[in-house]
């Protein structure tokens, strides 16, 4: 999962130009492979303390979520958004099929204390019968503090098997902002559990018999047309299992007036590998031209979160997207825990399930749906 598909020559699944030269960059040559084998560190800018006039976006291939609670993968996550500032994060490669877990053990229950506000949507293969609770794939983004204030709406790929996952906020002038997440199949067939076969397998049970990829891409451009003849500001990142600086996806992406934003900032270097066993930036951002972002860059593997993927970050003033005005908070806002001490951490979560148990809340919220 994850890994690049490397293609010599011919046409990609997606209807692109595969030929090597055809690479910003040169990266037929031996040095770019080099270059990008010896890079294990950050790349770009320096992740440090964000400016509060600023918003953090990252995207991460986080190589799955923990099925359960207490997984200390949980808490790393929670104190990598929290050390660094992090407003929106994008998540691919979910691998959790969450109807499938019980309700204590899902998302919200295990994020529920980690911020006064945040908001989470995950998309994935929901309806694959053969599906367990590990199931490859999926997406997510988690918007913390103000972006759940300029949230308007949410929504997720037109065949709804979590190759990706969008958020609409409220921007300035009336124009909105959509952030995506996006997760592409690899060409792996001899996997039954892999993506690329789940989806074949929908996608037959529904008389579409395109490859995966390819429908990827070509569902991909026509949700891409929609979203920018409606006005909006394009920030769209992940895990494209594509080589983002093959020029025939480069100049498709700035048909709808995107670029890769990484290289618009630092054209100067070489992109670096974003998977561990990679020889090409297969993770990145493509943002719509007229925004222009202050700083950016890609971590080093196992930065934070554990993965094999490196983590893909950018800083965009807040006054390039949004009203300088911050959206107003209620007319109150509660007491907040103490939870710093532990103590008081366990007594309240112990009277809130039993509380929960007493009046069967879940139970209810289930029968609302």
């Amino acid at each position: 999962m994850g890994r690049q598909e490397e293609v010599n020559s011919g046409k990609t699944s997606s209807g692109l130009d595969n030929t090597p030269t055809n690479v910003i960059g040169n990266p037929s040559s031996q040095v770019y492979n080099n270059a990008r084998k010896d890079n294990t560190k950050s790349w770009g800018h320096k992740l440090r303390r964000k400016d509060d006039r600023n918003i953090r976006i990252c995207f991460h291939n986080t190589n799955g979520l923990p099925l359960i609670n207490n997984h200390h993968k949980n808490e790393d996550i929670y104190n990598f958004l929290q050390t660094n500032d992090i407003d929106t994060f994008g998540i691919s490669e979910v691998n959790v099929n969450w109807n499938r877990l019980p309700i204590d053990q899902r998302w919200p229950e295990r994020t529920m204390s980690w911020f006064q506000k945040s908001r989470t949507t995950f998309a994935y293969l929901a309806k694959d019968k053969l599906a367990d609770r590990f199931q490859r794939g999926g997406t997510g983004i988690m918007n913390i503090g103000g972006m759940t204030r300029r949230f308007i709406e949410r929504g997720w790929d037109n065949m709804d098997m979590g190759r990706w996952v969008w958020c609409r906020y409220r921007g300035k002038k009336n124009q909105c902002v959509r952030i995506i997440t996006v997760y592409a199949p690899t060409r792996n067939e001899g996997r039954g559990c892999s993506v690329y076969s789940q989806q074949r397998r929908i996608m037959l049970e529904n008389d579409d018999e395109r490859c995966p990829i390819k429908a990827f891409w070509e569902d991909l451009w026509k949700n891409l047309e929609e979203w920018t003849q409606q006005g909006d500001h394009i920030i769209l990142g992940g895990d494209f299992n594509e080589n983002v600086m093959k020029d025939t996806l480069v100049k498709k992406f700035r048909e709808f007036g995107l670029s890769n934003v990484l290289h618009r900032m630092h054209p100067s270097k070489i992109l670096p590998n974003t998977h561990r066993e990679g020889t090409r930036p297969i993770d990145g951002i493509f943002m719509s031209e007229d925004i222009s972002a202050r700083k950016s860059g890609y971590l080093n593997f196992d930065e934070g979160i554990s993965s094999d993927h490196r983590a893909v970050w950018i800083d965009i003033p807040i006054k390039e997207l949004f009203d300088k005005k911050h959206p107003s908070d209620p007319i109150s806002n509660p007491r907040r825990l103490t939870l710093q001490d532990p103590r008081v951490v366990r007594k309240y979560t112990k009277k809130l399930k039993e509380y929960m148990r007493k009046h069967k809340i879940k139970e209810k919220v289930v029968n609302l749906k």
